[in-house]
């Protein structure tokens, strides 16, 4: 293998059967290697195989062909090496001991994973409005003017105060716990928190005082990524 330049990697020597230029065919971008037979030149063979020609043969159920691509893409190039960075990232913060999300950090990750919805992340010249809107219909319709968000897979206690009805039956918490979105908090003459909707996403909200907004999470990881990457959209392009 030669780099752009025509300057050999040593530490990439080819092998019959072997592929590359993969990225290039599939994503529509530049080669940045080539490759240079060492030895037996004139016994030495490369086909090319054009974009469409390969997309039909993934598209086909190549199964062995197909898994063969992706172990290469995933883990000899490292494609989803950003993503997994990010989500360790957001993993890491769970953890810590303050439980506190270090925001900065977060976006520096997000801008490394190239979202496939977020097209124009890198372009400072354009909002992207597809991504932006997509983010917002996925987060509290106040998210606007929240400069505190609490994430828990428990109500906290503030919540929890009075009794609490389900469908009309009244019980205990623990009893409700997998069917938080169907609560009703009910507290004589107090309202601990104000319900805030989420248009597009199942997600159980309340505004515990203007700016300060507190979110049940459904999953720990599942959830709590979608919301910190469309927290990112929302940040990127406000």
């Amino acid at each position: 293998v030669v780099d752009k330049f025509g300057n050999p990697k040593n530490d990439y020597v080819m092998s019959e059967g072997s592929f590359f230029g993969e990225q290039a065919a599939l994503f529509e971008t530049r080669r940045t290697r080539s490759i240079r037979a060492s030895t037996n030149i004139e016994y030495s063979y490369v086909l090319e195989l054009p974009s469409d020609a390969l997309m039909t043969i993934l598209r086909a159920h190549e199964t062995r062909f197909s898994l063969a691509m992706a172990h290469t893409l995933r883990y000899k190039q490292g494609m989803l090496d950003d993503f997994f960075a990010f989500k360790n990232g957001m993993t890491s913060f769970l953890w810590n001991k303050n439980r506190r999300v270090d925001f900065d950090k977060v976006l520096e990750l997000y801008r490394k994973v190239h979202p496939a919805i977020h097209v124009w992340l890198h372009d400072d010249t354009r909002i992207d409005f597809s991504a932006w809107s997509y983010a917002l219909q996925r987060l509290p319709e106040n998210i606007t003017s929240v400069y505190s968000l609490v994430l828990s897979r428990r109500v906290i206690n503030v919540l929890k105060v009075g009794h609490i009805t389900n469908n009309g039956r009244t019980s205990n918490y623990t009893d409700t716990e997998k069917d938080c979105d169907q609560i009703e908090y009910v507290v004589a003459g107090v309202s601990p928190g104000k319900p805030v909707a989420c248009k597009d996403r199942r997600r159980t909200c309340w505004e515990l005082m203007p700016g300060k907004l507190f979110m049940l999470l459904r999953d720990t990881s599942s959830d709590y990524m979608d919301i910190i990457s469309n927290l990112c959209v929302h940040t990127i392009e406000a």
